[in-house]
């Protein structure tokens, strides 16, 4: 099992950095926009993320509140990328 800060995941993490690092900026774009759609639709927190996007914003339709859920999912993988 790879834990938190062994040597496993150090090396794991520092290679996942190198290969990141090759790509172009358009690409690890396209790469974090891909991830967070991903996310979303494996719905990690989705529920809670629209839960809190309707207290946000009453007014918005459910189509819209998705359209925004799915840009901070994308947003939070371009700032991890």
């Amino acid at each position: 099992m790879i834990t938190p800060g062994s040597l496993p995941a150090t090396w794991a993490a520092g290679l996942l950095v190198w290969v990141l690092a090759r790509f172009s900026v358009a690409q690890r774009a396209s790469l974090a926009r891909a991830l967070g759609r991903f996310v979303f639709r494996l719905g990690v927190r989705r529920r809670v993320t629209l839960d809190n996007l309707r207290h946000a914003f009453p007014e918005a339709s459910g189509d819209d509140l998705s359209r925004i859920a799915r840009g901070a999912y994308e947003n939070m993988a371009l700032a991890a990328v």
